[in-house]
């Protein structure tokens, strides 16, 4: 699990929508700012758990005690016998910082969502590489993560998530009537384990319809 930020500036330019231009000197130096700031609160907190996967006719997902109708879910887990259920957060503090700088400061808002978003993705490798080492698994046998609110995997799933992983009681994550997550930079999400190893697989946003993240598109994520 991560123990301390380590994101490149490459990767928060590239959720600011820079992709490989250099940042102007303000920006470069508001960013060093929200980073050092950011250091300062961040306390990621994960969770997981390996579930049998059963798939059956009319696109059903069986996992521990859910059942799971989604044609795009089905197709990610399609040759997959077991999955990952798994939860992160960045904590309560960082939404605190968000919230500050929403009302203090909005370009430091902006970066702060990237670096977020960075620091989360980050945080769930982390975690895969953790599963990997524990489980032995190779990155060929990881399918992308799938997240409730892509595709047609709907949010009213995440009660089910919620429920079977204990997030509020293990690491203090809770969920709203709406199935908005709270501390909102939080990731649940689905992890396939191919039968076989399997060739490089591109993860993208392509049709997400997850409300909490900002950074919709197709941002294309290779899982190796």
């Amino acid at each position: 699990m991560t123990t301390k930020i380590n994101i490149k500036k490459e990767e928060v330019l590239r959720y600011l929508g820079y992709g490989g231009k250099a940042a102007d000197t303000a920006t470069q130096k508001l960013m060093e700012e929200v980073l050092l700031e950011a250091a300062e609160v961040f306390d990621s907190k994960s969770i997981y758990q390996v579930f049998p996967c059963i798939l059956q006719a009319g696109n059903i997902i069986l996992l521990g005690d859910m059942k799971i109708v989604s044609d795009d879910l089905y197709k990610n887990l399609t040759g997959c016998k077991k999955a990952i259920l798994m939860a992160v957060t960045l904590g309560q503090k960082w939404d605190k910082l968000a919230r500050r700088y929403a009302i203090t400061n909005l370009a430091k808002a902006a970066i702060f969502q990237a670096v977020g978003a960075a620091t989360i993705e980050q945080v769930c490798d982390d975690l895969e590489e953790q599963i990997k080492k524990e489980h032995g698994f190779f990155w060929q046998k990881l399918r992308p993560r799938f997240s409730p609110g892509y595709g047609d995997f709907s949010l009213k799933y995440q009660k089910d998530i919620f429920k079977i992983l204990e997030c509020e009681k293990r690491i203090g994550l809770s969920l709203t009537e709406g199935y908005m997550m709270v501390p909102a930079k939080s990731i649940t999400a689905i992890i396939g384990i191919a039968d076989e190893k399997e060739k490089k697989q591109q993860q993208n946003c392509n049709g997400c319809t997850q409300e909490q993240c900002i950074f919709g598109g197709d941002r294309g994520k290779t899982i190796n």
